[in-house]
């Protein structure tokens, strides 16, 4: 897994194994357990015994890539856990020394491309939201939320605008949960939507969006429906 900062764009990217938009929360929490390694003991002169603390074939191996100046400069940290998981032993390259952390940080520093790939569904927020209308499978009349001149209408009628507010932040800030191979999603996932929401931006261009989300799978947290933007990018959300 190997990430970096686009620094024209101030954004991160997944570059390996395959190029994906990251997220920015992600890395950033990645890099918050990167700097909360803190020494508990110094376990000096140890770095010839690194096979002793298991750290000469780590569980996790970070290569951070500095660039304080015109040179970019490399630093590798191994981390292993240790004591069942009480605890974990971490080291880095040309460091003086092995260190004794009282917390395993090993979890909180295994993350694969899946874990810091971008995993929200738009690339909007609410107040971008002219209108947006549900349809769902089971024939139900269709809901449609749509801009007015001052507030918003459900439906032709006048609504309550904090409520909506509330339920356009939650569409806008959907998230996927898991990112299945296109070869695993079942070929008829989506042959009848549990629901549908077209999204129309404001601006004269009224760009449409649609999202249609399918049948239900197991996720990482419990039931998850298959969802997809337009008509690719199978993901669970």
């Amino acid at each position: 897994l190997e990430f970096r900062r686009v620094l024209f764009r101030s954004e991160w990217r997944v570059v390996e194994p395959k190029e994906l938009a990251a997220s920015a929360e992600s890395v950033e929490t990645l890099l918050e357990a990167i700097g909360a390694l803190a020494v508990d003991e110094f376990l000096d002169g140890k770095q010839a015994d690194l096979r002793e603390y298991r750290l000469d074939a780590p569980e996790v191996r970070i290569d951070v890539a500095f660039r304080p100046g015109l040179e970019v400069q490399t630093r590798t940290i191994s981390v292993s856990s240790a004591d069942g998981g009480k605890k974990s032993f971490f080291t880095y390259s040309d460091a003086p020394s092995v260190f004794s952390a009282a917390a395993n940080h090993v979890p909180f520093l295994t993350k694969g491309a899946d874990d810091l790939r971008e995993n929200k569904l738009f690339a909007f927020s609410h107040d971008e939201i002219h209108l947006v209308r549900s349809t769902t499978g089971d024939g139900a009349p269709p809901v449609e939320i749509v801009a007015s001149r001052t507030d918003w209408d459900v439906n032709g009628k006048p609504s309550d605008p904090m409520f909506v507010e509330e339920l356009l932040k939650d569409i806008a800030g959907l998230k996927a949960s898991g990112f299945p191979e296109p070869a695993t999603v079942p070929a008829d996932a989506f042959k009848t939507p549990f629901v549908t929401l077209t999204i129309v931006k404001k601006g004269d261009a009224k760009e449409t969006v649609t999202l249609f989300v399918g049948s239900e799978t197991p996720g990482k947290k419990g039931p998850a429906r298959y969802a997809k933007v337009g008509e690719t990018g199978d993901r669970k959300s």
